[in-house]
């Protein structure tokens, strides 16, 4: 019987560290061979044997790579940003996007004194020291998935959903067993995922990954509640959810 090893994908990217991550996630399940320029494609299909091709044509949004301007790809990528592309390119300066963050603290002295990274400054340590005072029942962990780097080689996800991974005793208290579809809640939205109970995972700790696009951490998390006050960046760990079995369709 043919196994996929004997099949050989091209992979046509000019971005080396984009190729590299594609091959390496594809190492082990095909047999792949890279080109950076088309006429190296050319002459690698020339050549024969190649199955199929992976190639870099598309752009975010299903904008016409022949005929998008840059405008209209930066606009289609910055769609979902908290603030309008128009405001972007209209500024003559810097546009904040969360402006009860706190900004300058890396540069003004408490991370880079001297020059040198001080690893443990005073505001990061008071705000690890409130965290360690805060108590909830289940928190959210983030993860990444094997063979993919955050949205790219979604092709490679392997099941419907992303598994949740939990400690036996936490699956216990929501009357969950290993494969059960589950769906995670906190106070912004849900997601949807499959149970994975394991003994290795930490007690009163939920394990999501990211870049699921039906199933998507980012419903879980919020850009107005749980901000990171430092960076303005919202939370994807240590966030209070709660897991419970999927009700039947």
């Amino acid at each position: 019987m043919e196994t996929r090893l004997t099949k050989r994908i091209l992979v046509v990217e000019d971005d080396p560290l984009v190729s590299e991550v594609v091959v390496d996630a594809l190492d082990g399940i095909y047999n792949t061979s890279r080109a950076e320029t088309a006429a190296a494609a050319i002459e690698c299909l020339r050549s024969g044997g190649i199955d199929a091709m992976l190639l870099d044509c598309t752009l975010p949004g299903g904008l016409d790579p022949h005929r998008a301007s840059t405008d209209d790809v930066l606009a289609t990528m910055a769609s979902a940003a908290r603030r309008p592309f128009a405001e972007l390119c209209d500024a003559d300066g810097p546009v904040l996007a969360e402006r009860s963050a706190v900004f300058g603290w890396v540069r003004d002295g408490a991370v880079l004194p001297g020059g040198r990274w001080r690893v443990a400054p005073a505001l990061l340590v008071e705000q690890l020291d409130n965290v360690a005072h805060e108590h909830e029942p289940l928190v959210l962990i983030p993860r990444r998935e094997r063979r993919q780097i955050n949205g790219f080689l979604r092709f490679l996800q392997q099941g419907d959903a992303p598994e949740v991974i939990m400690h036996p005793l936490e699956a216990k208290k929501a009357d969950v067993e290993d494969g059960d579809s589950v769906v995670v809640r906190t106070a912004s939205g849900e997601m949807q995922g499959l149970a994975r109970v394991d003994v290795g995972m930490r007690l009163g700790a939920l394990s999501v990954p990211h870049a699921w696009r039906d199933h998507s951490v980012n419903n879980l998390l919020s850009c107005e509640e749980n901000v990171d006050g430092l960076t303005g960046m919202p939370l994807l760990s240590g966030v209070s959810v709660t897991v419970s079995k999927r009700a039947p369709n």
